[in-house]
């Protein structure tokens, strides 16, 4: 029996891999990624391709962890989360090890300590999954952010506040596009309201999380033309944000068209963010 006969006959077993369903989370990796990348000192493509394969097989394998540990497991869900964590962790190693980049260690360790928060996150407590609340699907966030300073790092990249500046904004911007979408969905449960309810009960969340973001934002431009570059990426989604809390119905959204809004938003926010940090 050759190889591929045999991987054939056990992939068969697994079935299907789980596929995530939340496509925003795509966009966001690849706009991580992009945003690490754009602000390098260099494109390395071997190393960036095998980062990409990482995240990618990181985001697989949270699926196939999350189809496992539901009330009924999804059959081959436990075998495909260890065959993508696998290649994720084979991936890191090669880059951080390999590949000898020095900044690509300490981000796997840190990759490997939110992938523990992830799975405690998507253990049910109480019949409840936390990873589905705002708070938890931020912080998840804060896992996939990883992926930019990642990104600078494979690059050829040496600098830790650098790595640091880019995941916190990554972070920032993938915590607007949550706390966005879910006012959004959760005006739907709240027909009876009327428009200024609506805004007080499903939407502050959203106004403070931006207004804060403003706030900072304007404090950052007011440093000079540079730091004016990050308030330029930002720019969208705070407009975004704030116009949608005012016109906040009950009425359901055309969320195909509010992901191609978050795409162009996404490709908005890396370029101007990855020609920011070159400049700095």
């Amino acid at each position: 029996m050759n190889t591929t006969t045999l991987v054939h006959r056990q992939t068969s077993r697994l079935g299907a891999p789980p596929i995530p369903r939340e496509h925003g989370s795509w966009v966001l990796a690849a706009c991580a990624v992009g945003i690490g990348a754009a602000a390098a000192p260099a494109v390395r493509v071997v190393s960036l391709l095998l980062l990409v394969l990482g995240v990618a097989a990181a985001m697989m394998a949270r699926a196939s962890l999350q189809a496992a540990l539901r009330r009924h497991p999804r059959a081959g869900a436990r075998g495909w989360a260890a065959i993508w964590l696998t290649v994720a962790v084979s991936a890191a190693a090669v880059l951080s090890v390999g590949f000898s980049l020095p900044g690509m260690r300490a981000l796997a360790v840190a990759g490997i300590a939110y992938a523990g928060v992830i799975y405690a996150l998507s253990r049910p407590v109480r019949g409840r999954r936390l990873d589905r609340t705002v708070w938890g699907e931020w912080l998840g966030a804060g896992g996939l952010a990883l992926a930019a300073p990642a990104g600078y790092a494979v690059g050829g990249g040496h600098s830790l506040p650098t790595e640091a500046f880019l995941w916190f904004l990554m972070w920032a911007y993938s915590g607007s596009g949550i706390v966005y979408v879910k006012m959004q969905i959760a005006a739907l449960h709240h027909r009876e309201l009327d428009s200024t309810e609506l805004r007080r009960i499903c939407g502050q969340g959203n106004f403070l999380y931006h207004l804060g973001m403003a706030a900072a934002v304007g404090a950052m431009a007011l440093r000079g033309d540079e730091w004016l570059l990050i308030g330029t990426a930002f720019l969208p989604v705070i407009v975004r944000a704030f116009v949608g809390w005012w016109r906040l119905r009950a009425v359901r959204q055309s969320f195909v068209r509010v992901g191609l809004l978050e795409m162009a938003y996404s490709v908005w926010f890396a370029v101007w963010v990855g020609a920011a940090v070159r400049t700095l």
